[in-house]
């Protein structure tokens, strides 16, 4: 009998992206505490601060993107492992930034492959109708 072993890499499954229905807005900046990250990483950790006079809310979910070199786009990352998110609303206002850190860990087969990435986060402000004043909010990283 032959039993035949690996340690290859997890493999990701990737999905198309729709274009957004929701619009970008100045008053709001996603950012990531770091702008690269080895590949080992486990965690990440974002901030968002918003400069407007209204509370801005969203939500624990968010999108990862994956930048495709040959094909020029962003590509979805499938979540690969079961997880939920609470259905909280958090509420930022222009006296400080909301941070909060991600546990990839589990969500996803770790190690994520090498490249740029992006985070995506939706939500919109105070007393706007959640179809039309939605907003989308995208922060980059790179695993090396």
């Amino acid at each position: 009998m032959t039993l035949l072993t690996g340690c290859g890499e997890p493999s990701h499954s990737y999905y198309s992206l729709e274009d957004s229905e929701y619009d970008t807005a100045d008053f709001l900046e996603l950012e990531m505490e770091c702008s690269e990250y080895e590949r080992d990483v486990k965690e990440i950790t974002y901030s968002l601060a918003n400069s407007s006079d209204k509370t801005f809310w969203f939500g624990h979910s968010f999108d990862l993107h994956r930048f495709d070199d040959d094909s020029g786009e962003w590509k979805g990352v499938a979540f690969e492992k079961q997880h939920f998110f609470y259905a909280i609303a958090i509420g930022v206002n222009s006296l400080k930034p909301y941070t909060e850190t991600i546990d990839l860990e589990e969500m996803y087969n770790l190690p994520l492959s090498p490249g740029r990435y992006r985070l995506v986060k939706d939500g919109g402000p105070d007393g706007e109708d959640r179809e039309d004043g939605r907003y989308v909010m995208y922060a980059e990283f790179t695993i090396k």
